[in-house]
C-alpha cells in the first residue's frame, strides 16, 4: 500500500507485496500529498483536468485526486465505484502580479489570469474580485494551474502581456525559482487569508482524495 494513502488512514489486510493503490491527479496543488512518491510514473500518475475527472466514469485508478466540490457532484450523476475519503488541499492559492508595485490591484485596464473557472479556486478567486476587494477587473480563465503556471512563465496569454495571474502551489515555487524569467513578480495576496477575512473560514475545501469502494474495504 502506497505511503501516503496509508497516511490518509486507508487501513487496508493487503501487504505491499501484493496489493497496490494507483492513483491520478490533475497537475498543481494536489500533488503535494503525493510528494513521496517521486519519480513513480507507474503507480502515481498526473495529467489534465478534465482527463482527470474523465477517471471516475473509466475506473482504471484505484484512487483520483481531484477538486472536492466538482468531484462530489459528479459521483450523484455517474455510475461509479468511488467514495470521498479525504481532503487534500485548503487553499494554497495566490494572486501574483507581473511588472507591478508591491501594493497595486488589478484594474479594468488589467489584464488578470485565473484558471478552473468553474471549479472551487475559481469561484473563491472571483467572490473575492467582485464582493471583497470590489473590482472591476475582468478575469481572463485558462484551463488549469497548468496552463496558469506557463502564463506566469512567459507573462503572456494568447499573445497578449498579462498583469496578474492567479496561481496555485507547488506550481507557483516553480516559476519563482526560475531565474530565467527577465519580469518581475510579486506575490500580492494569499487566497486563503483573504478568504478568511472575507467568511471567516479557515480554509477553502479544494482538492480532496477519492478512493474506490473496493479498494477501500480491500
Amino acid at each position: 500500500l502506497l505511503s501516503t494513502l496509508a497516511i490518509f488512514g486507508l487501513a487496508s489486510c493487503a501487504t505491499p507485496e501484493n496489493f497496490t493503490i494507483r492513483t491520478i491527479s490533475p497537475t498543481g496543488a494536489p500533488t503535494i500529498a503525493f510528494y513521496d512518491k517521486g519519480l513513480d510514473t507507474t503507480n502515481f500518475v498526473t495529467s489534465t483536468g478534465p482527463l482527470v475527472l474523465a477517471e471516475f466514469q473509466k475506473g482504471d485508478y484505484e484512487a483520483i485526486a481531484y477538486d472536492s466540490t466538482t468531484a462530489l457532484s459528479k459521483l450523484s450523476t455517474y455510475s461509479t465505484d468511488y467514495k470521498f475519503v479525504k481532503l487534500l488541499t485548503g487553499g494554497n492559492l495566490y494572486l501574483t502580479s507581473i511588472n507591478k508595485d508591491a501594493n497595486a490591484m488589478p484594474t479594468s485596464d488589467d489584464v488578470v489570469v485565473g484558471f478552473q473557472k468553474q471549479g472551487v479556486p475559481g469561484k473563491v478567486f472571483q467572490k473575492l474580485m467582485d464582493d471583497y476587494w470590489n473590482l472591476d477587473a475582468t478575469v481572463e480563465w485558462a484551463g488549469d494551474a497548468a496552463t496558469a503556471k506557463a502564463v506566469l512563465e512567459t507573462g503572456k496569454y494568447n499573445g497578449i502581456d498579462v498583469d496578474y495571474v492567479f496561481m496555485a502551489q507547488p506550481a507557483l515555487q516553480t516559476v519563482l525559482a526560475n531565474t530565467s524569467i527577465e519580469h518581475d513578480i510579486k506575490v500580492i495576496k494569499n487566497i486563503k487569508e483573504e478568504w478568511k477575512s472575507f467568511t471567516g473560514q479557515d480554509a477553502i475545501p479544494q482538492a480532496g482524495l477519492f478512493v474506490k469502494q473496493s479498494s477501500y474495504d480491500a
